[in-house]
């Protein structure tokens, strides 16, 4: 089995990307998350794609990582903090991202398999 420390790096770059631009509820929704987002993390240094979608304060998506392997997200967005789950699609591999996020821009920490990091993540469009 492929070594996945790499990729769960890149997953949670990818949701440091989605972190990015997350808002919160109708009320207190700062930032929209619709939309493509990249990100890197402090391990792997590898870009992630996510393409993500804001509902109220809940936030959903997909990535693939530089590797080409795919997941998705699911969390949640309360006025600047972001708090996700990714798992991928081929592997039992997951973790949690959270952050803070400003505009199209976003930085936080992830946990995943033992491993803990930062990320940075813009949004593309």
């Amino acid at each position: 089995m492929r070594d996945r420390t790499m990729g769960i790096a890149a997953a949670i770059v990818m949701g440091a990307v989605l972190l990015s631009g997350c808002g919160g509820g109708d009320d207190d929704a700062t930032i929209n998350m619709t939309g493509v987002w990249v990100g890197w993390g402090d391990i792997t240094g590898t870009s992630i794609t996510a393409t993500l979608t804001q509902n109220g304060d809940t936030v959903t998506g997909t990535f693939v990582d530089g590797e080409g392997d795919t997941g998705t997200f699911t969390g949640t967005v309360v006025g600047d903090h972001v708090d996700l789950v990714f798992a991928y699609d081929e592997y039992s591999n997951h973790g949690d991202i959270t952050g803070t996020v400003s505009s199209n821009s976003g930085s936080g920490t992830w946990a995943a398999i033992g491993y803990t990091g930062t990320w940075t993540a813009t949004k593309q469009t």
